[in-house]
């Protein structure tokens, strides 16, 4: 009976170990923005606004284009599987930099209140970067992403206000 007792709480430390190295290794799989930043070669952020820390265009486009998508009625799950081939052609960027720029867009756009305004605060800075020569770039990347899907209504208003960004007058 003894030995019976001292087998069962062998194994249910066994079961606790076990349980414990899986959970430690699903916590070091999940993504990190702050090495995903370091991957691209981009500073550290200073901890004020994010989106004003931007200085590579192609971060700003990969953001956007998460946002954008976040905006339809029914969001994909699977946005990075949907964004990530248009961004790397769209931009030339290697199939691991187009991830690792579309996981610091999910914190990104996390950093704002909604999918609005973090798309309207991303337009903003992608248009200080590189003025009307990012819009291209953008709406490939964008019109890529939607494969075919009609646009939302929260998602026509976005476009719209982009349009004004891009054209004040």
């Amino acid at each position: 009976m003894e030995f019976f007792l001292v087998l069962v709480a062998l194994a249910g430390a066994g079961v606790v170990y076990f349980a414990r190295r899986a959970d430690h290794a699903t916590l070091a799989a999940e993504p990190d923005p702050v090495q995903a930043t370091r991957a691209l070669g981009l500073g550290a952020w200073s901890g004020q606004d994010p989106i004003a820390e931007i200085s590579d265009s192609r971060l700003a486009i990969a953001a956007a284009a998460l946002a954008f998508l976040q905006l339809q009625d029914s969001p994909p799950g699977d946005c990075h599987a949907r964004i990530a081939p248009h961004l790397s052609r769209c931009l030339d960027l290697d199939p691991a930099p187009a991830l690792q720029a579309l996981l610091i867009g999910d914190w990104l756009v996390a950093q704002c209140d909604s999918p609005d305004t973090a798309l309207s605060q991303l337009t903003w800075r992608l248009y200080a970067l590189e003025g009307a020569a990012s819009l291209p770039p953008l709406f490939r990347v964008l019109r890529g992403s939607l494969s075919g899907n009609l646009l939302s209504v929260r998602q026509r208003d976005a476009l719209e206000t982009v349009s004004q960004i891009y054209d004040p007058g």
